[in-house]
């Protein structure tokens, strides 16, 4: 599901998906996230994984609809997850991995998401 500020939406893989109201519940983790990153970010995917196995494959954030050079924040909750970087190009070489426990917050600043 997607959550944001009123008028945002998010197409990728074909698919738009159209900000729902910040629930009350996740207000406090959003200004949280904003104050420590000093970044108003304004639209989230929340994404589900049942269990240890499900993942979403190599991609990356570079849609049209995400400004150039903008930062991406990934908040972790619940169960301890790989979180794996990989370089673009014919190569792929994995770049590094971290071990996201509850409650981590990985950013991706600038050209991450190009490279």
């Amino acid at each position: 599901c997607a959550f944001g500020e009123a008028g945002r939406s998010y197409r990728y893989t074909g698919l738009e998906r159209h900000a729902e109201p910040w629930p009350a519940i996740l207000r406090p983790a959003l200004l949280r996230v904003r104050a420590l990153c000093g970044t108003a970010f304004d639209f989230a995917l929340a994404n589900l994984y049942p269990d240890g196995e499900a993942a979403l494959g190599k991609h990356a954030d570079d849609e049209r609809d995400i400004a150039r050079d903008s930062a991406i924040a990934g908040l972790s909750l619940g169960a301890e997850r790989d979180f794996l970087l990989y370089r673009k190009g014919p190569r792929g070489e994995r770049v590094t991995s971290l071990t996201l426990a509850h409650g981590s917050l990985v950013v991706m600043w600038g050209s991450t998401q190009q490279h």
